[in-house]
Order: structure tokens, then sequence, then C-alpha cells
């Protein structure tokens, strides 16, 4: 009669794969949040970049709004303003903008106008940039 050995594992088997899947599982919870953490930072950026360039989009059509009006009052000493609209195509085919130019004579009855430029960068969206600036011109 052959006497069979019979191989038996240790039981310290069973928590050692507790504790193996333990540390899967935290390394997993730490990259995930890591991930999370890059991804706002990420999304935080470009939402500052998108403020960013909707602003200066803003100042370069104040400051082409005023070369417009000094050349109609060059042109046309009777010139008030104008509400001007630029479409999305004349931009960065994606937003377009608006220019209000309003002129007036000064108060003190001096010679020359007063320019009010306000630009808003992008129109019809919730979240713009809106830039205003006033010079004297002569």
């Amino acid at each position: 009669m052959k006497h069979r050995r019979t191989i038996r594992t240790s039981d310290r088997s069973g928590p050692r794969r507790g504790a193996i899947l333990l540390m899967v599982m935290i390394c997993l919870l730490i990259a995930t949040l890591i991930l999370g953490t890059l991804l706002k930072t990420a999304m935080t950026h470009r939402r500052q970049m998108r403020s960013e360039q909707m602003r200066m989009q803003a100042d370069w059509l104040v400051e082409s709004a005023i070369e417009r009006a000094v050349h109609h009052l060059e042109t046309d000493p009777n010139y008030q303003g104008e509400t001007w609209t630029i479409p999305a195509a004349d931009l960065n085919n994606r937003d377009s903008g608006r220019v209000r130019i309003a002129i007036r004579k000064p108060a003190d009855g001096s010679a020359g106008r007063i320019l009010n430029v306000e630009a808003i960068y992008p129109v019809g969206t919730p979240r713009q940039a809106k830039r205003t600036k006033q010079i004297s011109v002569r």
C-alpha cells in the first residue's frame, strides 16, 4: 500500500491574496485621484486661456473701432458713431463681436470730439469679455 502524501497549502495564502488585492485597489484609487486632479487642472487652465483670448480679442476690437471712427470723422465731420457687428467669418470663424462707437463734443466747448468705444466679444454667449475706451480726437 502506497502512502499518499497530501500537500497542504498554507492557510496564510488567503489573507496574503486579500492584502495584495487591497494594495492594488489602493494604488488604483491613488492613480484615479492623481488623474482627476490633473484633469481638473487642465480644464481650469483651458478656461483661463479662453478668457484671456476673449479679453485680447475685445481689446483689438476696441483699437480697430477707434481707427474706424477716426477715419469716418476725417471723411464726414457729422459722423456720430455706430454699432458695428463683426461676423465670426471676419474674426476666427467661431464667434462674432460687437462694437459700439459713440461720439460727442467736449463739455467745455473746445474743438475736437470725444470717442467712447465699447467692445463685446463673443456676442451671444454666457461668458463674454467687455472692454471700453474713451479718447479725445482733434
